[in-house]
């Protein structure tokens, strides 16, 4: 070829260089950057083809797709790939040049091969994305849907990456604030109150935070997890932690750590007890299944099974708060007539028996109306009804109408559900009627008991005396000046005795008066005399507490006062019960006197001498005790 030939053709590539640098911007005005790219590519042949471009780019999204939504590894991979095509661009202009100079022949199509191999990594990709958002729709039914042995089964085979907590909903979330400030607000909500509990897995997994957003805390809880866990690898168990006023009672099951710490003067076992009935009611919402998905999977997060039942955990730690027999391990009857008694019972029976229910119950708030076993079945642990009130009572969508849930009651059978038929007899003052069955194609014939006993209860007057109840003060309690006044009662304002609280241990119930209007006005001050009730039984029963929580103890406090107390019993030749506690304070005077029948906890007015306290609580203790007020006060035994 001469010099003429090789210079026309120079110049040639010249010109069709400066047109495709004069075309370009149109094309970025146009298309884009990325069509543009595609037209350098086809006009000119580069080092590297924009079929490879789109391959690299493919091949990212799938990395993406398979390391989980909102994982930081999603954001280096797309960054990478970015930086990627951005170099693949550059190489493809710096191409351009030497392109017209070696005179290649440019590509005018690409090959048909190549095309289906490019058509089938498309369908690829689609049938990827289509498993992938099934996938995630399935884990979001699970976490969302009425909690049942199904869904815990289900969920426990689930990836770790679909079972991801950052979802796209969280990332929003986490996208308007930083997490620092997120943990920095809700340390400074927690960090206000007096008492707190919360409960993290084995993996640091945040599952439930009385205060705050738990998910804000995971700092603060992946320590509580490394605690735990540095304890358990030296062989041993953390069980608290004293700090001045402030206790924290830490409680481990399996992959589960619960922790509660409180300022507000509890003792360690009434906070460990109180851990135990958290997680016992963990088992009423999601069985112990949950145990088993954490053994599997401990970076599970159990978050997606426990969805919306946050308002009836916090319910139950309100109500260990506000009510002492839930703590003594007694339930609370109804005041009711005993006429009244009997037809609710009669209607109850009736209906378990027409039913073939396992368990019947009448509810009213977290009261005990009736309590009815199947033919055949065991009476239902103090616990197990003490949960399944809770869950009936902190449920506001249980108050429409009728509703079949499954529900566990850990002291039946915590691996698996009952399926409970709820209805709500009495919207305003929270009368239940709850019938549970062993079956899940049961709800007809349960349903069909709903009417009949409605009947029976509204001809026998209860529903209008639990109505009235509800309204009245302190939900229609044993008054004060119900009582003789040798056993402190009286007019209000002038009775010695401000309130009690009577349990009877053999037959798993309790009584207590209501509060005296002119000293406990508030809420406050009524958890306040609840809180020292509670104070007092640990006391009495320290010695198997402490046993219970696998050490040993030589008894509890307040030995000075208890024995001067029971000194003063002695010589005044009174019927002396097996234990006695004496607690003065500047507000008021708490006596407590136990024997195996009856544990009773009385509050007087903080003028009241030691003489006369002590004898008003052993006349209290006589009154109850006589012929035939028991039953009148209580359920039958068989309960």
């Amino acid at each position: 070829m001469d010099h003429a030939a090789l210079d026309d053709l120079h110049a040639g590539g010249e010109q069709q260089h400066q047109q495709q640098q004069q075309l370009k911007p149109r094309d970025q005005e146009r298309w884009g950057p990325a069509h543009a790219r595609h037209a350098s590519s086809i006009s000119f042949g580069s080092l590297a083809s924009d079929s490879q471009l789109e391959t690299l780019g493919a091949a990212s999204d799938d990395e993406a797709a398979a390391s989980g939504d909102g994982s930081d590894a999603t954001s280096e991979a797309t960054a990478s790939v970015a930086a990627a095509e951005h170099n693949g661009v550059s190489v493809a202009g710096n191409a351009v040049e030497g392109s017209t100079r070696g005179v290649p022949d440019p590509p005018e199509k690409q090959p048909e091969q190549q095309q289906q191999q490019q058509q089938q990594q498309q369908q690829q990709q689609q049938q990827q994305q289509q498993q992938q958002q099934q996938e995630t729709s399935q884990v979001e039914a699970a976490a969302l849907a009425s909690h049942s042995v199904g869904e815990v089964e289900a969920a426990e085979g689930r990836s770790h990456a679909a079972l991801s907590p950052t979802s796209r909903l969280e990332l929003r979330r986490i996208s308007s604030s930083s997490p620092e400030q997120d943990e920095d607000s809700a340390w400074g909500c927690w960090s206000r109150r007096r008492r707190h509990f919360f409960i993290v897995t084995s993996a640091g997994k945040p599952v439930y935070s009385r205060h705050g957003d738990e998910a804000a805390l995971a700092g603060f809880l992946a320590v509580i997890q490394a605690v735990v866990s540095v304890v358990g690898d030296q062989g041993d168990g953390v069980r608290h932690i004293t700090s001045g006023p402030l206790n924290i009672v830490f409680l481990v099951r399996g992959h589960l750590y619960l922790v509660a710490a409180s300022s507000r003067a509890e003792p360690v076992a009434a906070l460990r007890m109180q851990l135990h009935m958290l997680h016992q009611h963990l088992l009423v919402l999601v069985t112990g299944g949950i145990e088993r998905m954490l053994q599997r999977n401990p970076g599970y997060d159990a978050r997606h099974l426990l969805a919306g039942s946050h308002c009836s955990l916090t319910a139950l730690l309100s109500a260990l708060s506000d009510d002492p027999f839930w703590m003594m391990g007694v339930m609370e009857p109804a005041q009711l007539a005993a006429a009244e008694r009997r037809a609710a019972l009669a209607a109850l029976a009736g209906a378990v028996q027409a039913s073939e229910s396992l368990y019947g119950v009448i509810s009213a708030g977290r009261q005990v109306v009736a309590l009815e076993a199947g033919r055949g079945a065991a009476p239902l642990s103090v616990l197990d009804v003490q949960l399944l009130l809770n869950f009936l009572a902190s449920n506001d969508a249980l108050r429409a109408g009728e509703t079949f849930v499954p529900v566990c009651l850990p002291g039946f059978n915590a691996t698996a559900f009952l399926h409970a038929y709820v209805a709500c007899l009495d919207p305003g003052s929270g009368v239940f009627l709850a019938l549970l069955s062993g079956g899940s194609d049961a709800f007809h014939r349960l349903a069909d008991q709903r009417e009949p006993v409605e009947e029976a209860l509204r001809q026998a007057g209860v529903l209008q005396r639990l109505s009235e109840a509800h309204a009245a003060p302190d939900g229609g309690r044993l008054p004060i000046e119900a009582l003789p006044s040798a056993a402190g009662g009286g007019v209000p304002g002038t009775a010695t005795l401000w309130h009690f609280a009577a349990s009877f241990p053999s037959r798993r119930q309790g009584v207590q008066a209501a509060h005296a209007a002119h000293v406990f006005t508030d809420r406050r001050s009524r958890k306040e005399l609840s809180r020292a009730y509670v104070r007092a039984y640990c006391t009495l029963h320290a010695q198997q507490l402490h046993a219970a929580a696998g050490g040993s103890s030589n008894g509890g406090g307040g030995g000075g006062a208890a024995a001067a107390a029971a000194a003063f019993v002695m010589s005044s030749q009174t019927p002396r019960p097996s234990r006695m506690l004496w607690v003065a304070s500047p507000r008021w005077v708490l006596l407590a006197l136990a024997d195996r029948d009856l544990e009773l906890y009385c509050c007087f007015d903080a003028l009241v001498p030691q003489e006369g306290a002590v004898r008003a609580g052993e006349a209290l203790r006589r009154w109850l005790g006589e012929r035939g007020r028991a039953d009148a006060l209580l359920m039958p035994s068989g309960a």
